[in-house]
């Protein structure tokens, strides 16, 4: 059986639930410079609403479902991935965030435009600094 990790959008409004299969998460999980290897997480951005936050993997509720859930995230291909500039002067680190793709494809599109992201609640560039008020895409 296949065990996802439920990743459920932090706004209050959405109520957004992502299945992702743990080997998958544990795939985009991010590092900070000078951080323990404990502190792992993710930088997630909410395919429906387009809320970003930094999520602690320990946190996500796991489960081992007897079918798959709609629309389950099983291959790194089904992420879209981006790079956000943080707010820093010189920094020339980034935020790397993660947020379901339109199709299984490389070179796929996020299934909400970065235009219309919004929050990015506690995510910072590898350094440390936080992002720009509004993304900024790399």
């Amino acid at each position: 059986m296949d065990v996802y990790a439920i990743v459920e959008c932090k706004q209050a409004h959405c109520g957004n639930t992502t299945a992702i299969l743990l080997g998958v998460l544990q795939g985009i999980k991010g590092d900070l410079v000078g951080s323990s290897k404990d502190d792992s997480f993710v930088d997630f951005v909410c395919p429906q609403c387009g809320f970003g936050s930094r999520r602690p993997i320990p946190s996500f509720r796991q489960e081992e479902p007897l079918t798959p859930p709609p629309n389950p995230i099983r291959y790194p291909r089904d992420l879209f991935h981006e790079s956000l500039k943080c707010e820093k002067v010189g920094c020339t680190a980034h935020a790397r965030v993660h947020t379901p793709g339109e199709t299984s494809t490389s070179g796929t599109t996020p299934k909400i435009a970065a235009s219309k992201w919004h929050g990015m609640t506690g995510i910072t560039c590898s350094q440390g600094h936080p992002l720009k008020l509004h993304p900024e895409v790399l």
